[in-house]
């Protein structure tokens, strides 16, 4: 056990058995804990954001250069079905030169940053040292700083579309953000706080929306946006636009100049089977203890004896059930939290009578 203090991971990374880290602390301690673990000889990988400064990036860079020591921002989205499709699509020049990218973080973490102090979502409007969990450590941030405080779930994927410090790289940024009122008001308005609740006198400096224009060295723009608090429905927002066609996650649009009208991806999947990965599915569905084993950002329930054969058998029905709308989770009867019903054509599966849902989700 490393519980000696805050900075008992020092004695871990003098462990010679321990060959790599996986950093998933609160976002104030990646860099150090970063630079540590790389003089330390380990291979690194982070949780974002990773770097609160440009001092503290240049830390990064300079540390990995000084030791050679691998270090991998572990940023989810990159990896998620439709946008590593999306991503062979702009490879294989199916938009033809890219021009404009869009992408960003656009969940209501209310629940997140607030809580009761005893469970780790919603029920209160108690952060920092009386909060729990997230709302311990992240929701101070909104009140010290203001600008995209989380900006790889969209520049992460369209950096790779972009090819990103691979022939191509990032000029300048400007950024503007909206005024701040969404956790004011959430504080007011629950029940459990008030006007005279104390954090109703918190000054939060975190603008509600922050919209972020970059322009990249070959002529490309990208949009980012943050949006965090205040109601609405998860999205990320995610654009693809080039002199040939358009994709837009929002609906599931996909446009090609002389192959297809404007259209969901999933009707296009003549298209998009033969660019999207092979299914992971089964290498995730464990059952243990009869309960939900969780891997990282990724949510399964437990399967029932479930081999390739019947996991194909079972993806054809619950493609027809969605066209259908039949399928349990569009009925409403899923445990999991919904999403967009496009999204649930790539992101559920139905299996010997157990509903999936992969949850790429940050």
């Amino acid at each position: 056990m490393y519980d000696q203090g805050n900075h008992d991971y020092l004695r871990l990374l003098q462990d010679p058995n321990v060959d790599a880290v996986v950093i998933a602390s609160p976002w104030e301690w990646h860099t150090q804990q970063c630079v540590a673990a790389m003089k330390a000889g380990k291979y690194v990988g982070t949780e974002v954001c990773g770097g609160f400064s440009l001092d503290e990036c240049w830390q990064l860079v300079n540390t990995h250069e000084e030791t050679g020591a691998h270090l991998m921002f572990l940023e989810n989205v990159c990896y998620r079905r439709d946008v590593m499709a999306v991503l062979q699509m702009v490879r294989a020049g199916l938009f033809g030169e890219l021009l404009h990218l869009e992408g960003g973080y656009q969940h209501d973490l209310r629940e997140v940053k607030f809580n009761d102090g005893v469970s780790p979502y919603g029920g209160g409007v108690e952060f920092g040292e009386k909060g729990f969990s997230e709302a311990k450590w992240r929701t101070k941030h909104a009140v010290h700083r203001n600008g995209d405080l989380y900006p790889t779930h969209g520049v992460g994927p369209v950096a790779m579309m972009a090819n990103i410090n691979r022939g191509n790289r990032f000029l300048y940024l400007t950024a503007t953000s909206s005024k701040a009122l969404g956790l004011h008001e959430y504080i007011v308005n629950h029940p459990k706080g008030g006007p005279r609740h104390p954090n109703a006198s918190v000054r939060f400096n975190l603008g509600d929306v922050v919209t972020t224009i970059l322009k990249t060295a070959n002529g490309e723009t990208i949009l980012l946006s943050h949006d965090t608090s205040v109601p609405r429905p998860y999205s990320l927002g995610f654009r693809v636009q080039g002199t040939k066609g358009i994709w837009m996650d929002v609906r599931e649009s996909l446009l090609l100049d002389g192959r297809t009208q404007t259209t969901c991806l999933g009707e296009c999947a003549g298209l998009a089977r033969p660019l999207r990965p092979p299914p992971l599915a089964p290498l995730w569905f464990r059952r243990q203890n009869g309960r939900p084993r969780r891997y990282g950002f990724f949510c399964v329930p437990p399967l029932r004896g479930v081999r390739q054969t019947k996991y194909r058998a079972a993806n054809r029905r619950v493609r027809r059930s969605h066209l259908a709308g039949n399928h349990p989770a569009q009925r409403g009867l899923h445990r999991h939290r919904q999403q967009p019903a496009g999204i649930s054509r790539f992101h559920t599966r139905a299996l010997d009578g157990a509903a999936a849902r992969f949850c790429f989700c940050g």
